[in-house]
Order: structure tokens, then sequence, then C-alpha cells
């Protein structure tokens, strides 16, 4: 698995925040908002979304929020997932096999 300060594409984070409602669970989506927000300028934020009702409804909180929405992709992936590890591949750096030497 590559560490979190490798090099990557973009990060990924849900649209979806939860299929509750209420005090705990309405703060989610400003949550994401804030971490794509702080990282915007450093990388791209993919947002997995169910389809279009969902992309607007985090089109309006990452605008508000400051998020450029240049700098965000929206995917349309239908899950009922709100934690991205539940459902995106994962990805190796380095298999081991035969011809994989251990990292120093």
């Amino acid at each position: 698995m590559p560490a979190e300060w490798e090099p990557h594409a973009a990060t990924c984070l849900p649209g979806r925040t939860s299929p509750r409602t209420g005090r705990k669970f309405d703060a989610i989506p400003w949550v994401f908002a804030e971490v794509a927000r702080q990282l915007q300028d450093g990388e791209r934020i993919r947002v997995i979304v169910s389809g279009r009702p969902e992309e607007a409804r985090a089109k309006k909180v990452f605008a508000s929020s400051g998020v450029s929405l240049k700098r965000v992709d929206f995917v349309h992936l239908a899950t009922d997932r709100s934690w991205t590890r539940d459902f995106l591949p994962l990805g190796l750096v380095r298999g081991r096999g035969k011809s994989a030497r251990p990292r120093s």
C-alpha cells in the first residue's frame, strides 16, 4: 500500500455523507468541504457522488466553503457507502512477487 504522503493523482472524498440525518450528521458535508478547501492548492479533489442531485448539493456546500470547483472532479458512482475505503479499489506500489524487493 502506498503511504499517505506518496505522490498521487487526487484525493477522493465521498459526496454521500450518511444515510442518516440529525445534528451529528448534518455537519459532515461541511467537514469534507473544509478538507477540500485545505487540499485544493496542492492537489485535485475527486468527489464520489451517486448522481446529479448529490453533485448539486456537494457543489453548493463546497462553493459556500470557498472551494474552487475548478479543482474538483465529480465522479458518478452508485453507492450507499459514505467511506471511500469501503468501496474504492486499493492500490499497490509494488507487489510481492519473485522480483519484488523490500523497501529500505
